[in-house]
């Protein structure tokens, strides 16, 4: 039987080994760490970029629809079916212009705030109406 004899001495290979690898999985691991923080603040920029483009886009639709609704509220006030307000004919004009319009409710004021609904009927707004609707 052979006996085997430990040595308590560790080679210079190994000793280098030892010191080496737990440096190296150090690094690895904060460089990993800085990586990831810099893709998730890249990341966030980018969603952050993109959110703000599409509000902006959404933003300009909405200004032009509603440039284009106040265009053709502004033609409608100009048609004489409705400033000479004789309410008969502002009744049976609108409820015409509804079916082609793509509005699906409207309502005119008289100087005194009385409100006209084509489909017939008046009604009074819950609080008078002031100043001008024109910009």
């Amino acid at each position: 039987m052979k006996h085997f004899h430990l040595s308590p001495k560790v080679p210079l290979v190994d000793r280098l080994l030892l010191c080496v690898v737990p440096l190296a999985i150090l690094l690895v691991l904060v460089l990993l760490l800085i990586t990831h923080n810099t893709y998730r603040a890249h990341t966030r920029a980018l969603v952050h970029d993109e959110l703000h483009d599409n509000a902006v886009m959404h933003q300009r639709q909405i200004d032009d629809f509603l440039t284009e609704k106040k265009r053709t509220l502004r033609m409608l006030a100009r048609m004489p079916e409705i400033y000479e307000m004789d309410r008969a004919r502002q009744k049976a004009f609108l409820r015409d212009w509804l079916a082609v319009s793509g509005f699906h409710h409207i309502f005119l004021l008289d100087a005194a705030g009385q409100g006209l609904l084509p489909a017939g009927g008046r009604r009074r707004p819950a609080r008078p109406v002031t100043g001008s609707l024109r910009r």
